[in-house]
């Protein structure tokens, strides 16, 4: 999957990485919806 240049550089293992992506993307997801919606 993605992350295999990622893992490569930063020598991480596959599963922490999707984690931490996973991680972001929802809070960027929550952030950009709280902004988009006025309530």
């Amino acid at each position: 999957m993605l992350g295999d240049g990622i893992q490569e550089e930063k020598d991480y293992e596959p599963q922490t990485i999707c984690e931490h992506l996973q991680y972001l993307f929802a809070l960027l997801q929550n952030s950009n919806r709280r902004y988009i919606d006025p309530s």
